[in-house]
């Protein structure tokens, strides 16, 4: 009888030993999942937030050789806009000059 109550003790013992490294195992198991899903999704999110990042730092860049394109167009077309001015007042100048010097009678045209 006492035989028998050691090996069935020793049974149970080994029982519940099994199924605490089972247990242990498949929670292990579960924790390296998570672990391994959580850096997949944060290695996601990283990777998107640099891809939206390129894309923002992108746009800027573009951006802003569109704005200087706009502004080297405006100072050409300014500076274009003033010599025209320039050179219509120096014409209006000489003509009103030169319409308003005498000519000696009999010179010939």
């Amino acid at each position: 009888w006492f035989a028998s109550q050691w090996f069935e003790s020793q049974w149970f013992a080994s029982q519940r030993f099994a199924f605490q490294w089972f247990a242990f195992q498949w929670f292990a198991s579960q924790w390296f999942a998570s672990q391994w899903f959580a850096s997949q999704w944060f290695a996601s999110q990283r990777f998107a937030f640099q891809w939206f990042a390129f894309q923002w730092f992108a746009s800027q860049w573009f951006a802003s050789q569109w704005f200087a394109s706009q502004r080297f167009a405006f100072q050409w077309f300014a500076f274009q806009w003033f010599a025209s001015q320039w050179f219509a007042s120096q014409w209006f100048a000489f003509h009103r000059v030169m319409s308003t010097k005498s000519v000696p009678p009999g010179t010939p045209p």
